[in-house]
């Protein structure tokens, strides 16, 4: 498995867990498998788990996983964590240095730029999780 297929790996699991406890612009904490004790787990121990493994996967001196800094798979994992950002940016890369390094480097790039203007082709990444729970 090359570094960004794990990435891929790692985005898509903490896009699941996501999925799983955080509320959405159309599901709420009680809808589905999303409950409070979900949505505690989500934060106390799931996103932890992930965002740490990957400050420690992170060159600390370029911001890259990777000897490009630019795969698929870096691409993928900053849009999963900019939705994380978006709802807490300061749990995010507390204690996380490299990670912010990552996210900031990749939020600056102009196509990323573009892309949250909603000036791309593929349109605007706007915020799907919201702040929860919400019941």
């Amino acid at each position: 498995m090359c570094s960004s297929d794990l990435l891929l790996a790692q985005a898509e699991d903490m896009y699941n867990a996501l999925q799983k406890g955080q509320p959405t612009l159309y599901a709420k904490i009680g809808s589905g498998i999303k409950t409070d004790a979900t949505h505690a787990e989500l934060w106390e121990v799931t996103l932890p788990h992930h965002l740490d493994c990957l400050e420690k996967l992170c060159d600390a001196n370029a911001g890259n996983f990777t000897s490009t800094g630019n795969t698929i798979g870096e691409m993928f994992l900053w849009g999963v964590i900019h939705q994380v950002v978006l709802l807490d940016e300061a749990f995010t890369f507390e204690n996380r240095p490299n990670l912010r390094k990552y996210y900031e480097r990749i939020g600056a790039m102009e196509k990323t730029k573009e892309v949250l203007e909603g000036q791309s082709p593929a349109g605007s990444m706007a915020q799907y999780f919201v702040a929860g729970p919400l019941h």
